[in-house]
């Protein structure tokens, strides 16, 4: 049989075990410390401004003419439809008369079968001739009427008087041979409306009929617009009626086109609308482009103008003494304008310019010639903040500078 016997560990095992998890808290205690206290200490260095590098161009103050400016439509100076005075067969059309076509005043367009009014036009010459031979036979027998009215030899009443001188029978004769030159006039006009021409320098549209067509009053031959003249029809802000002048042939007008690519036509201001576009509230001016399809020699090598193009003109108007003209996009929250002053920083000064549009402002006042103007985009623009311009060394140049400098005057010495 076998005895197990059990073995007490000893006072100095308890202690050890006691002792160790105290130990390693007392080297990891001293461990960190050691760390935080060998740690860099930063020091605190107020923070330098940055100095913005930003392009400048100096204001410039001169007389000029405020531009107004918009964009317009074109329509026709004058535009119809061409109607026939009588009814008929159209007989002939001239040649190559299609749209597009361009025709001349008085020119002879369409011819309608005359045959029916010319012979209306003979029966009238006949009903003058017999009117005229009544009226001539009536002129006699007034003669006869005198001579009877003497061998009376009494008194008459008006009345019996005009009776016997055939007042009345006279008077019918006249009557006649009026209304039968009237008729022979009318048929006369209607046998000369048989010809239409054009009434006007004009182009064609639209061509409605053909050879053979049968017409009447009712019955649109074609449609023309006049090519002497088209208008432009621009809208502006009303408030910038005040810069221009009506009827003075002051305003001196230049249209320009994206199609036309660099070239440029001119026009004249010509009449103000009396009334305000009722959606936009903006008012309307009318412009006249003489010559629109450049047809005249010497304004061949004009681009063209066609209607219902989209068009922009440039006014000039009144003029202005002492103006600055500053870009539209150099105006920041609204109307503040970023200067480079002589110290190196930035001034932000507030400007009310006397007119403005989508390029450009005019400025006659807070501006001097001396100012200089920030162009660049400065984010977070702040007043008083360090600027330099493109022909200034940085801080680094400027150190390099100064060690060249004293690099020479050492070997100077030297």
């Amino acid at each position: 049989m076998t005895q197990t016997t059990n073995k007490t560990p000893g006072l100095s095992g308890k202690v050890l075990k006691l002792s160790l998890p105290i130990l390693v808290l007392v080297i990891a205690s001293v461990g960190a410390w050691q760390i935080i206290a060998s740690a860099p200490t930063a020091s605190k260095r107020t923070p330098q401004a940055q100095t913005r590098l930003v392009d400048i161009k100096s204001v410039v103050q001169k007389d000029i003419n405020i531009t107004v400016s918009g964009l317009g439509t074109v329509i026709p100076s004058q535009q119809l439809q061409l109607y026939s005075e009588v009814s008929g067969q159209i007989e002939s059309i001239r040649d190559r008369l299609f749209p597009g076509s361009q025709i001349r005043k008085g020119e002879l367009l369409v011819s309608i079968e005359a045959m029916d009014y010319q012979i209306l036009l003979q029966k009238q010459q006949a009903e003058v001739a017999l009117a005229e031979a009544d009226f001539q036979k009536e002129m006699g027998q007034q003669i006869i009427a005198r001579q009877e009215l003497e061998l009376i030899g009494r008194e008459l009443t008006p009345a019996q008087k005009s009776l016997v001188l055939r007042q009345p029978e006279l008077t019918s004769a006249k009557a006649k041979l009026a209304q039968a030159k009237a008729s022979l006039a009318q048929a006369q006009l209607d046998v000369e409306r048989t010809k239409i021409t054009a009434p006007f320098d004009a182009q064609i549209i639209e061509r409605t009929v053909e050879n053979g067509s049968q017409i009447n009053t009712n019955t649109a031959l074609m449609n023309i617009v006049a090519t002497n003249e088209f208008w432009l029809e621009l809208e502006i802000p009303a408030e910038k009626l005040q810069w221009l002048e009506f009827g003075k042939n002051k305003n001196t007008v230049t249209l320009t086109s994206p199609a036309w690519s660099e070239k440029s036509r001119k026009g004249r201001l010509l009449s103000l609308s009396p009334e305000l576009e009722p959606g936009s509230r903006m008012a309307k001016v009318i412009i006249s482009i003489d010559d629109p399809m450049a047809l005249k020699e010497e304004n061949k090598h004009l681009p063209k103008i066609l209607l219902n193009d989209l068009v922009r003109a440039e006014i000039a108007g009144k003029e202005v003494e002492m103006a600055a003209i500053v870009p539209d996009s150099l105006l920041h929250n609204g109307n503040q304008l970023w200067l480079y002053r002589s110290d190196n920083t930035l001034e932000i000064r507030t400007v009310s310019p006397i007119y403005r549009d989508a390029k450009q402002a005019v400025i006659t006042e807070g501006l001097t010639s001396n100012d200089k103007l920030v162009t660049s985009v400065i984010t977070a623009a702040v007043e008083g903040m360090p600027l330099r311009t493109t022909n200034e060394p940085t801080i680094n140049e400027q150190k390099t500078e100064k060690q060249i400098s004293q690099a020479d005057k050492r070997s100077e010495q030297e």
